[in-house]
């Protein structure tokens, strides 16, 4: 496994364990992912 495969290997892993993202206080990603949406 190479440096690279390693790091992308760490950030599935983090951003797969992460189940909360649309419902923290103080972010932006309800809104980001409305207006991603609402321009495709």
């Amino acid at each position: 496994m190479t440096d690279l495969d390693s790091y992308k290997q760490q950030l599935r892993e983090f951003y797969g364990s992460r189940t909360t993202y649309g419902h923290e206080k103080g972010t932006r990603h309800p809104l980001e992912a409305k207006i991603l949406l609402e321009s495709s």
